[in-house]
């Protein structure tokens, strides 16, 4: 069957921004808190509050489309989450 949309009032979009070769297995398995780096703001997964922001994270890995690509994530409201104004979501996911 079909499952119930979430609900939009509970949480928002961001845009995570990777390598080509890390969207399809993000997107099969979830974030995997191992391969994190650069934590300036703690420890998480950051989401840009805009495509922009998220667009320099955003690598080709030698694909000759000429296009990159972003993750766009709903992000449920919740302790985990932390914002920096005018940059990012921090999603402090420990497993």
């Amino acid at each position: 069957g079909y499952s119930t949309p979430p609900d939009l009032a509970k949480g928002f979009f961001a845009y995570h921004g990777t390598s080509l070769n890390s969207i399809d297995i993000i997107c099969q398995t979830g974030f995997d808190p191992k391969r994190r780096s650069v934590q300036v703001y703690g420890r998480g997964e950051y989401f840009g509050l805009t495509p922009g922001i998220s667009h320099g994270y955003c690598h080709k890995d030698g694909g000759n489309d000429g296009y990159s690509r972003m993750i766009i994530a709903f992000i449920l409201r919740c302790s985990q989450v932390t914002t920096i104004p005018n940059f990012c979501h921090v999603v402090d996911n420990p497993e």
